[in-house]
């Protein structure tokens, strides 16, 4: 509840607001990846827990987003960026902090997809190049304040849209008040490469 508080105090809005968004938040991604009709996750199978090998990326800078992980029983997703065509850089969760790992050995579980923002391969090397800077990095386990930003501790997806945004100077979710796998699979300036099955 002390977080709730402090934001509340920092933003300015009411506690109950701030309660109000965060559970609005929380829905949103739960629906998001219970509901069969969005543009790239359709038959994600939620409940799918079986871990997801990926596949190499045609091209560092490329993301991927996976449907099946859970935290306290919500799905949410997961996601991490390619460094090299076959390694990924991703934040893994609590008291742990981001690591470079090769792509098979990923959190990602259930069904998985792979996205290519609409940029220069230069741009997407910044990127990399960023993401780089954030291994070692701890675990922001924090969803009542906005992640867009790059301040401390990541969770998954924030590492994926800082990379670009302060690596390349692109933001991958314009318009999202908090980064999640889900506004990261909805991305208007990336393309879908590749669905994988687990």
């Amino acid at each position: 509840m002390n977080r709730f508080f402090s934001e509340s105090a920092n933003s300015g809005k009411s506690k109950e607001e701030v309660v109000s968004s965060t559970i609005r938040r929380l829905q949103y991604e739960q629906s998001f990846f219970s509901q069969p009709a969005t543009r790239s996750m359709s038959g994600i199978g939620i409940y799918d827990s079986r871990h997801n090998n990926l596949r190499d990326a045609t091209a560092p800078g490329d993301y991927f987003v996976s449907a099946g992980n859970t935290s306290y029983g919500i799905p949410h997703g997961h996601a991490g960026i390619y460094a090299t065509n076959s390694r990924n850089i991703e934040a893994v969760g609590k008291g742990k902090t981001a690591r470079e790992v090769a792509r098979n050995n990923s959190l990602a579980c259930g069904k998985a997809y792979i996205y290519r923002v609409n940029t220069s391969q230069a741009n997407r090397n910044k990127a990399v190049s960023r993401a780089y800077s954030y291994i070692g990095r701890g675990y922001n386990a924090n969803v009542i304040s906005s992640n867009r930003n790059d301040w401390g501790g990541l969770n998954c997806s924030q590492l994926v849209w800082a990379a670009y945004m302060y690596g390349a100077g692109i933001d991958i979710v314009p318009g999202a008040a908090f980064i999640a796998p889900s506004n990261l699979a909805l991305s208007p300036i990336a393309k879908l490469c590749s669905t994988l099955n687990p």
